[in-house]
């Protein structure tokens, strides 16, 4: 069994665990495992935004690894972070050569101006609104100027909810949202989806500049159901004005050598 097929075989366990049932246990397995789909977007960046390969490079929640192993098929220098101490041990399993952080998107260690490519998908809508313009301002800060960002977000105006498998289950208020999943589903997932034009003026507030591609469905292309967003931090920013996140958890090194919040 190679190591993509022990991790599939792992995520389904986890899944039941969780009492997720098909089609959502199915579609969870492929999104936590999909390494094509991590090579995929990051050729849709980098065929807009060529980059050195000596560029220093972060995946901010790096969930287990995908998009960790396609940054290192073209850069020296990767790094990622995750929230959840089990994922970053499979991301570090999965790729030795990179430095795997457990912390907070809302409280980087790393020091201002550090990364010329910050990549982040699926992670800003498990954020409350705080924590997004938290999360984003950390993104601007640790980007060096002229760095660039892609972000990869979910619209607010979906034909089926991704999250809970719902018909326009992101057009409802929260508590309709939340009582119709538990009806249809017996199930679940609080998430803070944005318009096209709300997701980019949060990165815009962090002092970024940002572009916003609509992703249409192949069927019922009517709206858009994701965003990519292209950002980047202006040539002309001063450091001196990204200031860290304050309550940030102390990072410390382990014995292995890999970077680690004191819980």
């Amino acid at each position: 069994m190679n190591r993509n097929q022990e991790l599939i075989s792992f995520l389904r366990v986890r899944g039941e665990s969780y009492g997720m049932e098909e089609p959502k246990l199915s579609n969870w397995v492929l999104g936590m495992s999909d390494e094509e789909k991590a090579i995929q977007l990051l050729h849709s960046f980098l065929s807009q935004y060529p980059l050195s390969k000596e560029e220093l490079c972060l995946d901010m929640g790096c969930g287990f690894g995908n998009l960790v192993l396609a940054l290192s098929q073209h850069f020296r220098n990767v790094s990622g972070i995750d929230l959840i101490e089990e994922r970053v041990e499979w991301s570090r399993r999965r790729c030795p050569s990179a430095e795997i952080v457990c912390g907070k998107a809302e409280g980087l260690p790393w020091p201002a101006n550090h990364f010329g490519l910050i990549t982040c998908t699926d992670v800003f809508e498990h954020l409350n609104h705080e924590q997004q313009a938290l999360a984003a301002n950390e993104i601007a800060r640790v980007l060096k100027p002229g760095g660039h960002a892609f972000i990869t977000v979910p619209s607010k105006f979906q034909i089926k909810d991704e999250h809970n498998y719902i018909p326009f289950g992101t057009w409802m208020p929260e508590p309709l949202r939340r009582a119709v999943s538990m009806k249809l589903r017996h199930s679940y997932l609080q998430c803070w989806e944005h318009s096209g034009p709300e997701w980019r003026r949060i990165f815009e507030n962090a002092g970024l500049t940002v572009e916003s591609v609509p992703q249409k469905p192949k069927r019922l292309p009517i709206f858009a159901s994701r965003f990519h967003l292209f950002a980047r931090k202006p040539l002309s920013q001063e450091s001196t004005q990204y200031v860290r996140a304050p309550d940030v958890n102390t990072a410390l090194k382990t014995d292995s050598g890999h970077v680690q919040y004191s819980m």
